[in-house]
């Protein structure tokens, strides 16, 4: 740290909701789909992506769609 600069927490904060829904069709067929928010504090970066650091303070939204089958 440099002199006379104070060290804090002041906006590290962060906040995560999830939420997902399936639907089968069969014994081994199935739709999902997946939402994630994200909300990052003034001064935090937290992410849920591999190889990825956001802007300080952004909000990330995600979400998915798929199909699963089992052979």
């Amino acid at each position: 740290l440099a002199a006379g600069v104070a060290c804090g927490r002041q906006g590290l904060k962060g906040s995560q909701a999830n939420a997902g829904l399936a639907y089968d069709f069969s014994k081994r067929t199935y739709l999902f789909a997946l939402f994630s928010r994200l909300d990052n504090g003034a001064s935090a970066r937290y992410t849920t992506a591999a190889n990825y650091t956001p802007s300080r303070g952004a909000d990330l939204t995600q979400w998915a769609l798929g199909v699963r089958h089992a052979f």
